[in-house]
């Protein structure tokens, strides 16, 4: 295990690089790890490497100069203490020079540099993480592979020596490899046995034996190579910057993402939520252990069973009484068309991954009527939903009289349901996040747009009581997309100018429901 590494006594800032696993959800790498940073209280500065246009919207900016995060945040409104970092993406378009370039700087590069004081935390941010592949501490870092084998014929990489086999000798661990990992560019496997072997040469030498299946401690030599987006390909002639660096832990969200996968899921739908999209949620929320979770739109429940994996008590709701209580036939391919089995039901995700005791319930309940239908009191710690946009699922309420009233009220009448707008559904769950959320809960939720009329955070909804801290961007097709929207629950007042604005829905600014169908649909660019 990686963990066996020691962390340094020191506390100086020492340099660390997060390696990303692929670029798939790339836009969400900055937003989730301030998210998660500001959940462990971990302080981090930006170490900018190679040239690039976007260090130019920064003046006067110096490459041994990193940006340090409460700086990066220090003009940021904030109402919840200076290490809740908020705003991420969204206030980019507030004019954060310095925050919308490293922004853009997580988002082009697998390879990202920081500073950090505190490994421990670091180490408790990148193992929640949906997309850190891996941890790794900079030894050395230089302008190519020659000039790091000078650093280890002269002895100058001693000291790091010496501190990783003091884990040898303490029985830490045994077994070893050296990994070559090149970004961006691919290479031949002889090309990289070669690096290993003038590796051998220089005199890099470490005690114990040498396992390239299940080594318990990992050197990485990296190549970060430069990809030029305008060419589509590695068009310089050199590496960016070349690292020696051992691993200390990988992100273990990544092995829950494959525990999770919907492929072997007992219960799933046709619209569930891609797990590393539902782990991202949660870390945008700041899921913890123990708080209560709920989602007002549960469906399948896919987002809440990430959430349970984390440790949070989950509780769901839907106006579909055949999703909740699993009846009707099976969305699953190899069962389409036969109806769904016994135990085909939300609850049964829970028990498949051992987690049962974070399942509360699931209600049948109509979130247009979330006034009358909880107590009147903060319930829950963090609110996660995909509220139904109308294309791959009908987005429906319980049809009323004129008067405001169900239909009837007979114990065995099943009212019928009517078209719930897009609009007011989404109104509907800001204002039960404005009367349902603790003082400082995070609601993520996602929010359809067009994407020619998608102006950042002026197209969001806004409500008085809740406070924007991220946006991101995910394209559905080429004239559509769905925003991650993250909002935080303004401190509590109990007056009642405020609790008259909780119960009042949120403000959606020119949102057409049918144009956003239509747009979806359309086969035009």
């Amino acid at each position: 295990s990686m963990e066996t590494i020691t962390s340094p006594t020191t506390t100086e800032a020492r340099e660390y690089i997060l390696l990303y696993a692929s670029c798939e959800y790339a836009q969400f790498r900055f937003a989730e790890f301030v998210s998660l940073a500001g959940l462990f209280d971990c302080r981090f500065g930006v170490v900018f490497t190679g040239i690039d246009r976007e260090r130019q919207l920064i003046a006067n900016y110096s490459q041994q100069q990193p940006i340090w995060s409460d700086e990066l945040f220090s003009d940021t409104p904030t109402n919840a203490g200076v290490h809740d970092w908020t705003g991420v993406a969204a206030e980019a378009s507030i004019g954060n020079n310095k925050l919308q370039l490293c922004s853009t700087w997580w988002r082009s590069r697998s390879v990202v540099c920081i500073l950090c004081e505190d490994e421990i935390k670091l180490r408790q941010v990148v193992k929640r993480s949906a997309l850190i592949k891996s941890l790794l501490r900079v030894w050395q870092s230089t302008s190519c592979l020659l000039t790091m084998l000078n650093h280890v014929t002269n002895g100058e990489l001693a000291p790091y020596l010496a501190e990783a086999s003091s884990g040898f000798d303490n029985g830490a661990w045994t077994r070893w490899r050296m990994c070559i990992e090149l970004v961006n560019v691919s290479a031949a496997m002889d090309f990289k046995v070669g690096i290993v072997d003038q590796f051998g040469e220089a005199g890099l030498d470490m005690p114990g034996q040498v396992d390239l299946k299940k080594p318990e401690f990992e050197l990485y030599y990296l190549e970060h190579w430069r990809y030029d987006l305008t060419a589509g390909a590695v068009t310089d002639k050199t590496p960016v910057r070349v690292y020696l660096a051992p691993k200390l832990c990988s992100g273990q969200s990544r092995a829950a993402l494959h525990n999770l996968s919907l492929s072997r899921r007992i219960f799933i739908g046709n619209t569930s939520m891609n797990v590393q999209l539902a782990f991202i949620m949660c870390n945008l929320a700041r899921v913890s252990p123990g708080q209560l979770v709920v989602d007002p739109f549960v469906g399948s429940g896919s987002i809440l069973v990430s959430a349970g994996y984390l440790g949070a008590y989950c509780l769901g709701q839907d106006v579909d009484y055949n999703i909740v209580f699993g009846l009707g036939k099976s969305t699953k391919a190899e069962m389409r068309r036969q109806k769904r089995t016994e135990d085909e039901r939300l609850s049964a995700n829970f028990a498949q991954y051992g987690i049962s005791n974070r399942f509360v319930d699931c209600l049948v309940g109509d979130a247009s009527q979330h006034v009358g239908l909880w107590r009147h009191s903060a319930l829950f710690d963090t609110v996660l939903t995909d509220p139904p946009y109308g294309i791959r699922e009908r987005s429906r309420k319980v049809k009323r009289d004129p008067d405001g009233g169900p239909k009837k009220l007979d114990e065995n009448y099943f009212p019928p349901k009517e078209h719930y707008s897009l609009g007011d559904s989404v109104s509907d769950l800001l204002g039960f996040c404005a009367m349902r959320l603790v003082p400082g809960g995070r609601c993520v939720y996602w929010f359809p747009v067009i994407q020619s009329e998608y102006k950042g955070a002026d197209s969001l909804p806004v409500h008085p009581c809740l406070q924007l801290i991220a946006s991101v961007e995910l394209p559905m097709t080429h004239r559509t997309a769905r925003v991650m929207v993250c909002v935080q629950r303004l401190p509590m007042i109990d007056t009642p100018e405020l609790v008259a604005m909780a119960s009042n829905g949120a403000t959606i600014v020119n949102h057409d429901h049918h144009q956003l169908r239509s747009s979806h649909y359309s086969r035009k660019k």
